[in-house]
């Protein structure tokens, strides 16, 4: 048995070494079988800002030759001075520079100041400068170079123009694309200004002949970056540059749908003869017991002024549930709870509790007299109309319909506080 035992042995721990390797090659092999293949990832933009310039000839109204800033209009002041410092204080660096017309170029890194692209010696270089018959902006909106980097600025009068016409719907299809979360979920901000011009217009009818117009205009800055956080930051600081130019300027963001912040409470400030609590959402009000008849209570909402969008919105208040003894009401902008205090019930020895309380909600109400790419827009292209329509934007209500109403259309609910009215 001495010799039999080491042969069993070695026979042994051969079929134990073999069943190993043979189940771990199985176990891999299955494993590499079940192994689901790699998702593509969305690939991250690349770092820095791109500036898209439109070149067409319905662009040269708004621009001309100065000695110096002062001689410009708010629009070229503001592309010629500010636009470089919100780039550079905002690090939105490296800068590359693009014009558009029929073609979109592959942008250039830029070293030089952007602001000089916005300067112009004589009439000569403004004619050279803008000089295409068309711009294609959907073309824009769909090219590779589009998106590519953290942020995009397009600079543009906002017509759509190529040799087959204005499609404004390509123009919008191509919009939804690139916002698309299933694809790169762009976020986008318009900013519209109702700006001078003086020069010639040319009709997108070609066989019709361009004429002078001298008065408003609207003229465009599209904002563009891949993060909604960043962007609205953007936005804003955006908004503060421009207003140190004109206040003849309009902004709104297409995809960061930001709401209004506010917050109701008493105004302090009235509230001398009913002495009230307000603690975590709760507000306790003490009415004199022989309070009679109907009183109104003067309500405050606090509202931050610095979200974006919140333009477009007015705030309204009422309450979650009815009740036969207090309303909300609103006279001259200046809401109130009205309390008829011959029915408010009786709080007794322990308060009352909640039949003696009321939830006032803050709801967001869409303001549709804001709605201003409505006014800015027309659906005239005739060459009689276009005249008399040359400080409205060809089809903008469209682009406000599919892309913008939509999002500001729904009210939203901001807050509730509950008020317990003692007695």
């Amino acid at each position: 048995m001495t010799d039999y035992n080491p042969l069993m042995k070695i026979i042994y721990m051969s079929l134990i070494l073999f069943y190993l390797v043979t189940n771990c090659c199985n176990i891999q092999a299955e494993g590499d079988a079940v192994i689901p293949p790699a998702t593509p990832q969305q690939q991250s933009p690349e770092q820095g800002c791109v500036v898209f310039a439109d070149t067409s000839f319905n662009m040269r109204g708004f621009f001309k030759p100065s000695k110096s800033s002062s001689e410009e209009g708010a629009v070229q002041k503001y592309l010629h001075t500010e636009l470089r410092n919100f780039v550079s204080e905002n690090k939105l660096y490296p800068l590359f520079w693009s014009t558009f017309s029929n073609e979109i170029p592959t942008p250039v890194q830029l070293n030089e100041n952007i602001g000089t692209y916005f300067s112009y010696k004589s009439d000569k270089d403004v004619k050279d400068f803008f000089r295409h018959i068309h711009s294609d902006l959907a073309g824009l909106f769909m090219s590779p170079e589009f998106g590519k980097h953290s942020v995009s600025i397009i600079i543009t009068d906002g017509i759509q123009s190529t040799e087959d016409g204005f499609d404004i719907g390509g123009m919008i299809n191509a919009l939804k694309s690139r916002i698309s979360e299933a694809n790169e979920g762009l976020h986008l901000y318009l900013f519209g200004f109702e700006a001078d011009f003086d020069g010639f217009v040319l009709p997108l009818h070609s066989h019709e002949s361009p004429f002078w117009h001298k008065g408003k205009r609207p003229f465009y800055i599209w904002l563009v970056t891949h993060d909604a956080k960043s962007g609205s930051k953007l936005k804003r600081d955006m908004e503060k540059r421009i207003s140190g130019f004109t206040d003849d300027f309009r902004s709104v963001g297409l995809t960061d749908i930001s709401l209004p912040v506010a917050h109701v409470s008493l105004d302090r400030s009235k509230q001398k003869n009913y002495p009230y609590i307000e603690r975590d959402g709760l507000v306790e009000l003490q009415l004199p017991r022989k309070s009679t008849g109907k009183i109104q209570i003067p309500l405050t909402i606090e509202s931050d002024s610095s979200v974006t969008n919140d333009g477009y919105y007015r705030l309204k208040l009422q309450l979650e549930s009815s009740v036969e003894w207090a309303e909300t009401t609103e006279s001259e902008g200046k809401w109130y709870i009205s309390l008829n205090c011959d029915r408010v019930p009786s709080s007794g020895f322990f308060g009352g509790g909640s039949r003696n309380e009321i939830i006032i909600k803050t709801i967001a109400i869409p303001d549709k007299d804001k709605w201003w790419w409505r006014e800015w827009s027309t659906e005239n292209i005739t060459t009689s109309t276009t005249r008399v329509d040359a400080d409205k934007t060809l089809y903008l209500n469209r682009i406000g319909k599919q892309l913008l109403e939509p999002n500001y259309n729904a009210p939203h609910d901001i807050e509730s506080v509950t008020f317990r009215i003692k007695k």
